[in-house]
């Protein structure tokens, strides 16, 4: 299975033994580390731009950054830099070792930076390459991936994430969008759960009120709520994957149907 982080809009592939460790930030402007089961890390930064950047620049400012920090340590740095298809690939050599690329991207207008680092010489330029090949800004494409550490969604229109919870075994996403209330996790242990509980049972967990319906999918449980003037729709989906052994759910409060959780949310 293949281990794709998606994020505020763009996408990339990673080893299997690499996970999202820290993110933050939104759409516009943000940061992401991802790190391997060893001492190598991966990090992305997002900057939107009205003026577009020139990379070079970008990079140079970067560099005297890089040999400031050096010069503080009392050591030696080398870097360099070259212009391929991607962007502006570049390599620092010194107490640590890295290899990068300043992407310029006029899908989003927002300015990339990816930056593989690791001990000294520890830097592949192999996996390096694969994991810049295989980045793709989506910019407002949709629908609006959203995908790690084993939670997968593709959500119909584009939300803003409001909140991220990662805990031992589970991880939830929180988002809003307009008229609707979003949210997705997933859960580790799924058979082990199963074992003490049926999926209607664990859904209602999630939404304990409401219709249960159970489907050749999984489980969905619905409720309307019917105030002055409007009404509000809950809908909540729920499945296990046994072969990947994890209990996933996507679940709305909305008043546009078309934020009502469909199964193909749940990739």
């Amino acid at each position: 299975m293949p281990n794709t982080f998606a994020w505020q809009g763009f996408s990339i592939s990673l080893p299997q033994d690499w996970d999202p460790t820290n993110f933050s930030g939104d759409r516009a402007t943000g940061f992401a580390r991802i790190s391997s089961a060893g001492a190598t890390q991966l990090q992305i930064r997002w900057q939107s731009f009205k003026k577009e950047p020139e990379p070079e620049a970008v990079l140079a400012r970067y560099f005297k950054q890089i040999h400031r920090e050096s010069s503080r340590r009392k050591t030696s740095v080398e870097t360099e830099s070259k212009q391929t298809d991607i962007g502006l690939e570049y390599h620092w050599n010194g107490a640590e070792s890295a290899r990068g690329c300043v992407i310029v991207s006029k899908v989003s207008r927002r300015l990339f930076f990816l930056e593989i680092s690791s001990a000294k010489g520890k830097a592949s330029l192999a996996t390096f390459r694969e994991v810049l090949g295989s980045f793709l800004d989506n910019g407002d494409a949709l629908p609006d991936c959203w995908s790690l550490l084993g939670l997968s969604v593709s959500l119909p229109k584009q939300a803003i994430l409001k909140r991220s919870v990662l805990l031992s075994g589970k991880l939830q996403l929180h988002w809003t969008a307009h008229r609707a209330v979003l949210s997705a996790g997933r859960t580790s242990f799924g058979r082990e759960l199963m074992g003490k509980m049926n999926l209607s049972e664990w859904a209602k967990s999630i939404a304990p009120k409401g219709t249960v319906v159970e489907c050749e999918h999984g489980v969905r449980i619905e409720s309307i709520r019917r105030a002055i003037g409007r009404t509000v729709s809950s809908s909540t989906i729920a499945k296990f994957d046994e072969n990947a052994n994890k209990l996933v759910y996507a679940t709305a409060m909305f008043r546009d149907p078309i934020w009502r959780p469909e199964w193909d949310w749940l990739n």
